[in-house]
């Protein structure tokens, strides 16, 4: 895939991360908490599971540029463009569903969203895994010069074509960066199974600090507490 997929891959592997150490508000069922606003993403579910089927239904239509991305510098411009606003439109998909299931992680509706938005953006990185093993066959200089032949291409990709050439040595053939890309969503299952069980079923304890404050140990609470400067509060 394009260095462009690269980056929206990564962002979606921070987000699952975050994901598994969701806040300690957003874990408690009726919390009366701060609340992110997911219609900043999307309207309603019914909204994001509409651009769920229209991005999985665009995913087939990156493969009409495969073997074509050397005919001009237009062709290239118009395959990154595809891969690029696909790619950001799934990242919406996927961080809405990401964040609808940190609300809370026993609702097993919002998990089943957020393994369907994984399950997109592993299909997403597959269709796309041959991109970047092409463009480098294509050489330092054609691209230079399809560079500054299109606006496109210089405005919103110069950076991403250039990074893609002084990162050939680390990219596989178009068959390895295939398998890489598949492995995505079985790869998360552990930190997600992690995220759920330390978010939901682990009874974290309540202790009292010297100064009077009461302190749940979950993850937030340990790290915000660990370095307490009283000792008898960092033992307890």
């Amino acid at each position: 895939m394009t260095e462009v997929t690269r980056r929206e891959a990564l962002t979606a592997a921070a987000l699952v991360t975050l994901a598994g150490t969701a806040p300690a508000w957003a874990q408690d069922a009726g919390s009366a908490g701060p609340m992110w606003d997911l219609t900043e993403i999307f309207p309603n579910e019914a909204a994001w599971e509409a651009a769920r089927q229209a991005a999985l239904a665009a995913i087939p239509g990156v493969a009409k540029y495969k073997g074509r991305l050397g005919e001009s510098a237009d062709v290239l411009a118009e395959a990154m463009v595809l891969q690029s606003d696909l790619g950001r439109e799934i990242g919406r998909v996927y961080t809405y569903a990401s964040l609808k299931g940190d609300e809370d992680v026993r609702v097993s509706a919002n998990q089943e969203k957020l393994a369907q938005a994984r399950d997109l953006y592993t299909a997403f990185g597959e269709a796309s895994s041959w991109a970047t093993p092409e463009l480098l066959t294509l050489g330092k200089d054609k691209i230079e010069n399809f560079i500054a032949s299109n606006a496109t291409l210089k405005s919103r990709f110069d950076f991403d074509l250039r990074d893609t050439i002084r990162q050939a040595e680390h990219t596989l053939t178009p068959e390895g960066e295939s398998i890489l890309a598949s492995v995505g969503s079985p790869l998360s299952g552990p930190s997600e199974i992690s995220g759920q069980l330390r978010s939901s079923d682990i009874p974290w304890p309540t202790i009292k600090l010297s100064t009077g404050k009461e302190v749940r140990l979950d993850s937030q609470g340990y790290t915000l507490n660990r370095d307490a400067p009283n000792r008898e509060d960092r033992k307890a």
